[in-house]
């Protein structure tokens, strides 16, 4: 079976760029566990450029998914995926995601409680209770007691997994595999029959006005598509052909889509919601199949710094934003530009990171169990001789 490097080149470059992504997030304007008290407009413009390519993340994982489904039972599948996500998402909720909620408390003014007064303070109120941390500038810092933080994404994705694994099987090698075979055709023959699986992208952006933990639902739909489109080669060569296609359409959606958050339409309510979640979610997927398109292109090889990387980039994204926020709150008091903030603030949250994993995650069996890692080779044991 022919492994498709792009996908994991495009998990490690995605990981990075959340290195980027959280940075940023400490100077704009939205909620954040650590803000700068000055804000800045060009972070707020950064963010949400990156905003645009998220759903990649959700992508990936599922056309990991037809990969990982092709060698194993359904049974088998549940059970690996359960291991690699619903360990380290209780792990990182207890031990790292904590630690966020307590940097946004001792930034409250007047809160001078101890590492462990706040621990019993955790266990003393109910789940999700909120801690308000006060405004700064236009921004006003909120968490919750037992968060999931950044873990959110990992919660998400063992449930889809688990949702859509009916699905996927049926599509494997059931009754759905005749419907898969006939739309692969159709985009095999027609340049632009790729091109209409942006719509369920597109209409399900419709849901943005949902509470958070519900609007996230609807990174299910990139995560099906990506192991619907993966699982035949006749989509492959479609999404080749549609890269320049894909290329114009982003840009032009983009274009449209900053002209109206310009004029302030993405706050918008009521029926305009309808077309403005469509524009959002017909650009994302024009970025996605862009992305998409160019990985196939670029990055369909492997080499021994891939190897090291597509083993970090779980960890890494486990780890880096408790990292990030416990060296935002020194950063923040500096009294430079926020520009030289940012790049110390990415450049030491990389270095860390990097550092953790190598040191204490990577070379240790335990801690590569809690972080959802494969175990390490057994050492091969002394031979024998007859």
């Amino acid at each position: 079976m022919e492994r498709r490097h792009e996908l994991d080149w495009m998990r490690v470059i995605a990981v990075l760029m959340l290195f980027f992504y959280h940075s940023a997030r400490v100077f704009d304007f939205s909620d954040f566990y650590v803000k700068n008290p000055t804000l800045s407009t060009g972070a707020e413009v950064f963010v949400a450029v990156l905003d645009v390519w998220f759903p990649l993340f959700f992508f990936i994982a599922g056309a990991s998914a037809w990969f990982a489904l092709k060698k194993r039972s359904a049974s088998q599948f549940a059970s690996e995926r359960t291991r690699r996500l619903l360990v380290p998402f209780v792990f990182g909720v207890l031990f790292l995601a904590t630690p966020q909620v307590y940097c946004v408390y001792i930034q409250q003014q007047g809160n001078t409680a101890s590492v462990a007064q706040f621990i019993r303070y955790l266990f003393s109120v109910p789940p999700l209770t909120a801690i308000v941390a006060g405004q700064v500038d236009e921004a006003r810092i909120v968490a919750y007691t037992w968060e999931m933080a950044h873990l959110w994404f990992v919660a998400y994705l063992l449930f889809f997994a688990l949702v859509c694994l009916p699905l996927f099987s049926s599509i494997k090698d059931g009754r759905l595999r005749g419907v898969r075979d006939r739309l692969a055709g159709f985009c095999d023959r027609r340049k632009w029959g790729i091109l209409l699986f942006g719509i369920p992208m597109a209409l399900v952006f419709t849901a943005l006005v949902l509470p958070e933990y519900l609007a996230r639902m609807i990174f299910i739909v990139p995560f099906a598509l990506g192991f619907i489109l993966y699982s035949d080669d006749r989509f492959g060569r479609a999404i080749d052909r549609a890269g320049l296609i894909s290329f114009v359409s982003a840009l032009v959606l983009t274009g449209v889509t900053g002209a109206v958050a310009a004029m302030g339409w993405l706050e918008v309510s009521g029926v305009l919601v309808i077309p403005v979640g469509i524009l959002i979610g017909a650009t994302m997927w024009a970025w996605l199949l862009t992305l998409v398109a160019g990985g196939r292109h670029l990055f369909n090889f492997s080499n021994s710094l891939l190897e090291y990387a597509n083993d970090a980039s779980y960890p890494f994204y486990i780890l880096h934003q408790t990292v990030l926020v416990a060296i935002a709150l020194a950063i923040v008091e500096l009294n430079v530009p926020w520009l030289v903030k940012y790049c110390l603030l990415l450049v030491g949250t990389l270095g860390i990171t990097a550092a953790v994993y190598e040191l204490l995650v990577r070379r240790l069996r335990p801690a590569r169990f809690l972080f959802g890692m494969r175990p390490l080779p057994r050492p091969a044991g002394p031979e024998t001789t007859s």
